[in-house]
């Protein structure tokens, strides 16, 4: 049987675990209470936000952490530093303390810090660095030990040199999307290639016409693979990165994909540098620049079908209203967000070409049709957000919409129908207070995979979500920035972001982080999309 975890905010997000074996059981950890960042002038501590990560070497006996990051405003400032190491992992906690009393500007203040870290004690080996959740690994090799000395007794072969020299060179590339797509009538592309098992992957083949990563992380280490720890870097919005000022030499240029580092590229495999290997060793000459240590990453379930065949069925499955329950008062001429949930009941894939059309009834405001916030496969689910206004006299009102095809037929549930909102503009309505929205949810263990909380299903504990006030990017990347508050589910396993502003937020689970990991993995997400963690409320 499979297991699966889900989480149902005001929409649900799914976790659906590896099948077979024995359940482990999760490391024990605290449940705090929701955080909000400081946004007054009482004084407050916090984590910094760590945006880039990088380990120097230092000595025999030491390295150098080197940290950048940012600070919210010009009222904060670092509090404290502190290490602690547990086996094989260091933990580096960066803390800060926002000034009592001043009158603070919201801007981003950027810092460094160098955090020495001795390791003349370490045994040989690998080791983990988190710093407030940036990681990076460092590895300790194994002292090379005296031969005796012996007479030779013929001429040695010849041996391969390690370049050296008094110049300096870079090893540069670009972790890139691989894409294998099919085609309107499930033809293979060209970037596709047969493998092993009879399936299609990307073929390897980096083109200029494949997006760049944003965000991966690369590691650098001393000699051949596998090696790591002598510096580490993350790509640009072009997926481009850059080790520059090296001495001549052998290096080893990777990227690795585990817990806690580079769960942006989970589900996928490596197709460049070789099939399945995410590693490279380089011999840089003295003053050499190589520029083409290139990464192809072919994630599992994209790219989605771009086009339809012509015997598709279009329909649609509505599932919730989300907010402005039917006959909701409103004040005349009041804003506000009507949100429905609805699942695509049929064969067709709802592209960038879909609209949703104002069929009947009351405007309110709104245009006659919209785009589809994001393409939705088969099967899966779809938020829908409009803003609205009520209009100026009192009574009932009732705006019906339905879905359009690219061809511009509309289409519905199993009878046609639409779906719709009604109001009644009553001017003794209570307005909301400021500031009083409320965001709650539980995860749960979805054993059967069908997105309902049933009574044999468990719900988690101490599970970590974070509230970030922005509308979820689309590649899935949460910016530390944009993280206004956290919160651990309870023994229910409910979770509550309270009197937030009228906003956009995205909710959100990294599965890999240091508080989820052994309570989520192994699993993926099943919903809203398989592979995605996070969702928008409005």
């Amino acid at each position: 049987m499979s297991k699966r975890y889900l989480l149902l905010l005001l929409a649900s997000l799914f976790w659906l675990a590896a099948c077979g074996g024995a359940e482990s059981e999760p490391t024990p950890t605290s449940t705090p209470a929701a955080t909000r960042q400081p946004g007054s002038i009482a004084a407050a501590s916090g984590l910094a936000s760590v945006t880039s990560l990088t380990i120097a070497p230092d000595s025999d006996t030491s390295i150098n952490l080197v940290i950048k990051g940012n600070l919210p405003d010009n009222c904060t400032v670092i509090d404290e530093t502190t290490v602690q190491q547990n086996g094989t992992d260091f933990l580096v906690a960066i803390t800060t303390l926002q000034t009592a009393d001043l009158e603070c500007t919201p801007s981003v203040v950027p810092f460094e810090q160098t955090v020495p870290l001795a390791i003349g004690d370490l045994a040989p080996g690998t080791y983990a660095v988190d710093v407030n959740g940036s990681m990076a690994t460092f590895t300790i090799q194994v002292p090379p030990t005296a031969e005796p000395t012996i007479a030779p007794t013929e001429t040695p072969a010849p041996t391969a040199t390690v370049p050296t020299g008094d110049g300096v060179g870079s090893i540069s590339g670009q972790v890139i999307h691989d894409i294998c797509a099919l085609g309107e009538n499930g033809e293979v592309g060209d970037g596709c290639v047969e493998l092993d098992d009879g399936s299609y992957g990307a073929d390897g083949i980096l083109r200029p016409a494949e997006p760049g990563l944003e965000g991966v992380v690369v590691d650098l280490g001393a000699g051949d693979c596998p090696s790591t720890g002598l510096a580490s870097t993350v790509t640009d919005s072009q997926g481009q990165y850059e080790f520059a000022e090296l001495p001549a030499g052998v290096y080893c240029v990777s990227v690795t994909v585990e817990a806690g580092k580079n769960e942006l590229l989970i589900p996928g495999g490596w197709t460049a540098p070789e099939r399945d290997n995410g590693s490279v060793s380089i011999t840089l000459f003295d003053n050499e620049v190589v520029d083409d240590v290139n990464f192809g990453w072919d994630y599992q379930f994209l790219p989605l079908l771009s086009a339809n065949p012509d015997n598709c069925r279009d329909a649609l499955f509505f599932v919730e209203d989300l907010t402005i329950p039917d006959d909701t008062a409103i004040r005349p001429g009041e804003i506000f967000v009507k949100r429905w949930r609805l699942q695509n009941s049929g064969t067709c894939i709802w592209t960038s070409e879909y609209q949703i059309v104002f069929v009947s009834g009351d405007q309110m405001g709104s245009e006659t049709s919209y785009p589809l916030p994001e393409m939705v496969p088969a099967g899966e689910f779809v938020d829908i957000a409009l803003t609205l206004v009520a209009p100026l006299e009192e009574g009932t009102y009732r705006a019906d919409y339905s879905l359009a095809n690219g061809a511009g037929v509309t289409f519905g549930g199993a009878d046609s129908d639409t779906f719709w909102l009604q109001i009644v503009v009553d001017e003794s309505a209570t307005p909301p207070e400021p500031n009083s929205a409320v965001i709650s949810g539980v995860v749960w263990a979805d054993d059967d995979g069908d997105g309902s909380f049933d009574s044999f299903e468990d719900p988690i504990e101490g599970v970590q979500v974070r509230l970030s006030n922005q509308v979820c990017p689309a590649d899935g990347i949460i910016d530390a920035d944009f993280v206004v508050a956290t919160a651990t589910t309870d023994e229910e396993g409910r979770y509550t972001f309270a009197d937030l502003p009228a906003d956009s937020y995205c909710v959100s689970i990294a599965p890999f982080g240091p508080t989820n990991v052994n309570i989520l993995i192994p699993g993926d997400w099943s919903y809203p999309a398989q592979g995605v963690g996070l969702i928008t409320v409005i």
